[in-house]
Protein backbone atom coordinates (compact mmCIF):
# COMPACT_ATOMS: atom_id res chain seq x y z
CA UNK A 1 0.00 0.00 0.00
CA UNK A 2 1.27 3.45 -0.86
CA UNK A 3 0.46 5.90 1.92
CA UNK A 4 2.65 8.73 0.68
CA UNK A 5 3.39 10.52 -2.52
CA UNK A 6 6.91 9.54 -3.49
CA UNK A 7 8.63 11.45 -6.20
CA UNK A 8 11.90 12.06 -7.93
CA UNK A 9 10.67 15.40 -9.32
CA UNK A 10 11.90 17.34 -6.28
CA UNK A 11 15.54 16.49 -6.99
CA UNK A 12 16.20 19.92 -8.46
CA UNK A 13 14.56 21.62 -5.46
CA UNK A 14 16.48 19.55 -2.95
CA UNK A 15 19.87 19.49 -4.64
CA UNK A 16 21.46 22.08 -2.32
CA UNK A 17 21.08 20.18 0.96
CA UNK A 18 22.03 16.90 -0.63
CA UNK A 19 25.22 18.54 -1.89
CA UNK A 20 25.90 19.96 1.57
CA UNK A 21 25.33 23.63 0.69
CA UNK A 22 23.16 25.38 3.30
CA UNK A 23 20.13 27.37 2.19
CA UNK A 24 19.12 30.75 3.55
CA UNK A 25 17.20 30.21 6.77
CA UNK A 26 18.26 26.57 6.98
CA UNK A 27 18.34 25.03 10.44
CA UNK A 28 20.57 22.03 11.14
CA UNK A 29 19.37 19.77 13.94
CA UNK A 30 21.51 17.09 15.57
CA UNK A 31 19.37 14.36 17.14
CA UNK A 32 20.39 11.81 19.76
CA UNK A 33 18.33 8.80 20.88
CA UNK A 34 15.41 9.55 23.22
CA UNK A 35 15.35 13.21 22.18
CA UNK A 36 12.45 14.86 20.40
CA UNK A 37 12.77 18.19 18.60
CA UNK A 38 9.79 20.25 17.55
CA UNK A 39 9.75 22.41 14.42
CA UNK A 40 7.07 24.93 13.46
CA UNK A 41 6.21 24.06 9.88
CA UNK A 42 4.33 25.80 7.12
CA UNK A 43 3.51 24.68 3.60
CA UNK A 44 6.84 24.07 1.84
CA UNK A 45 8.85 23.15 4.93
CA UNK A 46 11.44 20.55 3.96
CA UNK A 47 13.11 18.14 6.37
CA UNK A 48 16.16 16.56 4.73
CA UNK A 49 18.13 13.75 6.45
CA UNK A 50 21.85 13.89 5.57
CA UNK A 51 22.77 10.97 7.89
CA UNK A 52 21.12 8.55 10.27
CA UNK A 53 17.40 7.87 10.44
CA UNK A 54 14.63 10.08 11.77
CA UNK A 55 11.10 9.39 12.89
CA UNK A 56 8.90 12.28 11.75
CA UNK A 57 5.34 13.07 12.72
CA UNK A 58 3.36 16.17 11.80
CA UNK A 59 0.48 17.73 13.68
CA UNK A 60 -2.83 17.00 11.98
CA UNK A 61 -1.48 13.95 10.12
CA UNK A 62 -2.50 10.45 11.12
CA UNK A 63 0.63 8.78 9.76
CA UNK A 64 4.27 8.97 10.77
CA UNK A 65 7.33 8.60 8.57
CA UNK A 66 10.74 6.99 9.02
CA UNK A 67 13.23 8.88 6.90
CA UNK A 68 16.62 7.37 6.10
CA UNK A 69 19.78 9.22 5.10
CA UNK A 70 19.23 10.92 1.75
CA UNK A 71 15.45 11.16 2.08
CA UNK A 72 13.44 14.38 2.38
CA UNK A 73 9.95 15.19 3.61
CA UNK A 74 8.05 18.17 2.19
CA UNK A 75 5.08 19.44 4.15
CA UNK A 76 2.11 20.44 2.05
CA UNK A 77 0.37 22.26 4.91
CA UNK A 78 0.94 23.95 8.27
CA UNK A 79 1.48 22.04 11.50
CA UNK A 80 4.21 21.38 14.03
CA UNK A 81 6.67 18.65 13.03
CA UNK A 82 8.28 16.47 15.69
CA UNK A 83 11.56 14.68 14.92
CA UNK A 84 13.31 11.95 16.88
CA UNK A 85 16.21 9.58 16.23
CA UNK A 86 15.20 5.94 16.79
CA UNK A 87 18.55 4.33 15.88
CA UNK A 88 21.38 6.49 17.17
CA UNK A 89 22.71 9.92 16.37
CA UNK A 90 21.12 11.49 13.30
CA UNK A 91 20.90 14.88 11.65
CA UNK A 92 18.18 16.85 9.93
CA UNK A 93 18.24 19.99 7.83
CA UNK A 94 15.08 22.05 7.91
CA UNK A 95 14.38 24.81 5.38
CA UNK A 96 11.54 26.17 3.31
CA UNK A 97 10.83 26.10 -0.41
CA UNK A 98 8.09 27.79 -2.38
CA UNK A 99 5.49 25.36 -3.63
CA UNK A 100 3.10 26.15 -6.43
CA UNK A 101 -0.48 26.54 -5.26
CA UNK A 102 -2.60 23.52 -5.96
CA UNK A 103 -4.73 20.74 -4.70
CA UNK A 104 -3.43 18.43 -1.99
CA UNK A 105 -2.91 15.09 -3.69
CA UNK A 106 -1.54 13.75 -0.40
CA UNK A 107 -0.51 14.93 3.07
CA UNK A 108 3.17 15.29 2.27
CA UNK A 109 5.79 14.41 -0.30
CA UNK A 110 8.63 12.08 0.55
CA UNK A 111 11.57 12.45 -1.80
CA UNK A 112 13.77 9.40 -2.26
CA UNK A 113 16.80 10.06 -4.42
CA UNK A 114 18.26 7.47 -6.77
CA UNK A 115 21.40 7.22 -4.60
CA UNK A 116 19.29 6.50 -1.53
CA UNK A 117 17.35 3.79 -3.34
CA UNK A 118 20.61 2.21 -4.56
CA UNK A 119 22.03 2.27 -0.99
CA UNK A 120 18.88 0.69 0.48
CA UNK A 121 18.91 -2.03 -2.19
CA UNK A 122 22.64 -2.69 -1.60
CA UNK A 123 22.13 -2.90 2.18
CA UNK A 124 19.16 -5.25 1.68
CA UNK A 125 21.23 -7.54 -0.58
CA UNK A 126 24.05 -7.62 2.01
CA UNK A 127 21.60 -8.41 4.82
CA UNK A 128 19.99 -11.13 2.71
CA UNK A 129 23.38 -12.68 1.88
CA UNK A 130 24.39 -12.61 5.56
CA UNK A 131 21.12 -14.31 6.55
CA UNK A 132 21.51 -17.01 3.87
CA UNK A 133 25.10 -17.57 5.05
CA UNK A 134 23.90 -17.89 8.64
CA UNK A 135 21.32 -20.52 7.63
CA UNK A 136 23.91 -22.49 5.64
CA UNK A 137 26.20 -22.43 8.68
CA UNK A 138 23.40 -23.74 10.91
CA UNK A 139 22.62 -26.46 8.37
CA UNK A 140 26.30 -27.44 8.10
CA UNK A 141 26.59 -27.62 11.90
CA UNK A 142 23.47 -29.82 12.10
CA UNK A 143 24.74 -32.15 9.36
CA UNK A 144 28.18 -32.37 10.97
CA UNK A 145 26.57 -33.24 14.31
CA UNK A 146 24.42 -35.91 12.69
CA UNK A 147 27.46 -37.33 10.87
CA UNK A 148 29.49 -37.44 14.09
CA UNK A 149 26.60 -39.11 15.88
CA UNK A 150 26.21 -41.78 13.16
CA UNK A 151 29.95 -42.33 12.79
CA UNK A 152 30.31 -42.71 16.56
CA UNK A 153 27.51 -45.32 16.70
CA UNK A 154 29.04 -47.28 13.79
CA UNK A 155 32.46 -47.30 15.43
CA UNK A 156 30.99 -48.32 18.78
CA UNK A 157 29.00 -51.14 17.13
CA UNK A 158 32.12 -52.30 15.28
CA UNK A 159 34.16 -52.35 18.46
CA UNK A 160 31.48 -54.28 20.41
CA UNK A 161 31.00 -56.74 17.56
CA UNK A 162 34.64 -57.80 17.53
Amino acid sequence: MNYTCMTHSLNELLAAPEAGRPRAGERRIELVPNQAVSVDAVRGTVVHIPHGSVWLTQEGHWRDYILLAGMSYVSLDNGRIVLSAPDGTSAARVFRIELAPGEHACDAVVNVGAGTIARIERDARRAQAAEVGRWFSLLADALAGAWRSLWGRDRAAGIRGE
